[in-house]
Order: C-alpha cells, then sequence, then structure tokens
C-alpha cells in the first residue's frame, strides 16, 4: 500500500507548558487556528473527536478521529496524536495518523513538529498539497498565539 505524508517544524519562543495550553485547548482554536478550526470532544487516549477543518483552498472537511496519544509537558516533551481509519466502502481504504509534538530546547523555547501520514489503496486521493498547506498554517498560528500570549 502506498504511503505518503507532509511535515512541518517550527521553533516557538514561549515555555513548553505555554505552547501545551495553546495546543490543548480545543474549544479556543477558532480563534487562531486556520486549518483545525473546532474540535470537538475530549482528548484522552483512546476517545474520540471530531476536527472541523479548513483547507487552505477554502474546501471544508470533518473528520472523526481516535487519540492515541496525550501526554501534556513531562521531562521535556509533549504529544499529542490522533488516527483516522475512514468509515465507509471507499473512505475505509484511507488510513491517516497525524503525530503533533512539543520538545523543550532550552527554558522558554520548544520546538513543535508534525507529521501527518495516509496509507491505504485510496491515499493517493489525498489532495497532500492542501494538507501541507494546512499544517504549515497550523503551525504559523501556533508560534504567533503561544508567543503573542507569553508571560500571561
Amino acid at each position: 500500500m502506498p504511503r505518503r505524508s507532509v511535515h512541518q517544524a517550527v521553533e516557538i519562543n514561549a515555555p513548553i507548558e505555554r505552547v501545551w495550553e495553546v495546543l490543548a485547548d480545543f474549544p479556543r482554536y477558532g480563534e487562531w487556528n486556520p486549518f483545525v478550526v473546532g474540535v470537538e470532544g475530549d482528548a484522552y487516549v483512546g476517545s474520540h473527536i471530531t476536527l472541523n477543518v479548513v483547507f487552505p483552498s477554502g474546501r471544508k472537511a470533518r473528520a472523526k478521529e481516535v487519540v492515541t496519544e496525550w501526554q501534556p509537558p513531562t521531562s521535556g516533551r509533549a504529544a499529542f496524536t490522533y488516527r483516522y481509519n475512514g468509515r465507509g466502502r471507499l473512505l475505509s481504504m484511507i488510513k491517516a495518523n497525524r503525530s503533533q509534538t512539543l520538545v523543550e530546547l532550552s527554558p522558554g523555547k520548544c520546538r513543535y513538529e508534525t507529521t501527518e501520514s495516509f496509507s491505504g489503496w485510496l491515499s493517493m486521493a489525498v489532495p497532500l498539497a492542501d494538507v501541507r498547506a494546512g499544517i504549515e498554517a497550523h503551525a504559523a498560528a501556533l508560534k504567533s498565539r503561544a508567543e503573542a500570549e507569553r508571560g500571561s
């Protein structure tokens, strides 16, 4: 089966705990996140969440995901990972995994990394350029939000 992925990383001049607060505050995503404009549900391993996505092209989507990792900052690392296993006969042929990781670089500075990978028989139909532009916008907006609210 083909596998395709996109990756983005950005250094953020804010403490890892502050960046995690922004990343984990689902009700406020619509205030800052141009890609995932809303998240429904609570995050804990095994929980189901629904992402309301607006691609840079303007196309909208709702994706039902399962949280596979939820690790608040400990030992200079934090992680939020979820997966999509499509429902329905055709959509079940697309599987996606998104990982979002924070790594402390120094006190007051961390790196945000995100990767989204797709596999399955229909993964070639995923608009990878749109996904790439979306996660780039997400990373830039996270950086801006966390740095703007630094110390608050």
